[in-house]
């Protein structure tokens, strides 16, 4: 009888997948149904098994995909404080700002790190912090890395204003918005969730709003500049 096995699903491109049927370390254990259409199929004795490691890739996507949605509303937020947007509600918005923020800065941390214990790449720890380290799409892991880099500075750079100088550090933080836009090219570039309808749909709703306030802003200091 013909059965449906499960091997290690991550989204990688190619055919270059392990599989252990008796791994040496800890598992997860995946059991396969039977082919047929019984609703209530059984378990079968045969387990396939994935490795534990895929745990992590698992977290990383995870991750990038919170630091992503978390950045946006983030950079969305930001432009509605400045200006006319958000003036006369100016003090909730930056609670909110802030928090936004800082879920992106630890979302970022996770979606990185994770990776050192993935068992597909075996990533160092110079791959997933330096651009064009890194040979897995060097392109848009080094597009990632830099614009992640920029958010963790520029992010915490407003601890530090006061010794930048106000006017100096308003003028950096507003490179926050090229670094998340390398966030957003990098995840769809690399992503292995970005072809998904869900994906596009949660990153739709909360990034074309920022690039529209974005838009918005840049549009009369062009027409000036014209």
């Amino acid at each position: 009888m013909e059965r449906d096995r499960l091997d290690r699903v991550d989204g990688h491109d190619g055919d270059d997948v392990r599989r252990h049927d008796e791994p040496e370390h800890d598992q997860l254990r995946v059991f396969e149904l039977d082919h047929d259409d019984d609703r209530f199929a059984q378990p079968d004795d045969d387990a396939a098994v994935v490795s534990s490691a895929h745990v992590f890739w698992i977290t990383s996507r995870a991750a990038g995909v919170v630091a992503l949605l978390a950045a946006s509303a983030a950079v969305t937020v930001g432009l509605l404080m400045s200006g006319r947007f958000g003036a006369a509600r100016r003090g909730e918005l930056r609670v909110l700002h802030e928090s936004l923020s800082l879920a992106t800065l630890v979302a970022l941390a996770v979606h990185a790190l994770s990776l050192l214990g993935d068992g597909f790449l075996h990533p160092s720890l110079a791959d997933i912090t330096i651009p064009f380290v890194s040979g897995y799409q060097r392109f848009w892991m080094a597009i990632g890395i830099a614009g992640g880099w920029m958010l963790a500075i520029l992010g915490l750079s407003y601890y530090a204003r006061a010794r930048i100088g106000v006017a100096r550090w308003r003028a950096l933080h507003r490179f926050t918005a090229l670094a998340w836009i390398l966030g957003i090219a990098h995840a769809l570039g690399q992503g292995t969730d970005a072809g998904t309808p869900l994906f596009l749909l949660g990153l739709a709703m909360v990034a074309v709003p920022g690039l529209a306030l974005l838009t918005a802003r840049l549009m009369p200091r062009q027409a000036v500049s014209a």
